[in-house]
């Protein structure tokens, strides 16, 4: 039984540490990908972001647009 514990916290700390290492990005690219210019004119625009948070950001998103997943 305790074999069992100890391999189950071993997996679990496996899987929270593949999480956790995702490279970020610098701060002047963070800036200016949150950036929004309006679109021209007949055109639409949309800006999509996750709330930073350890569940949230794991969940798979689509997006989808008339019907058509963009993402």
């Amino acid at each position: 039984m305790k074999l069992i514990k100890s391999i189950a916290a071993l997996a679990l700390l496996t899987i929270m540490t593949g999480c956790g290492s995702v490279n970020m990005s610098t701060q002047q690219e963070s800036t200016e990908a949150k950036e929004f210019n309006q679109p021209s004119s007949g055109k639409a625009g949309i800006y999509v972001f996750r709330k930073d948070s350890p569940i949230g950001a794991t969940l798979k998103k689509d997006i989808w647009i008339n019907g058509e997943c963009i993402g």
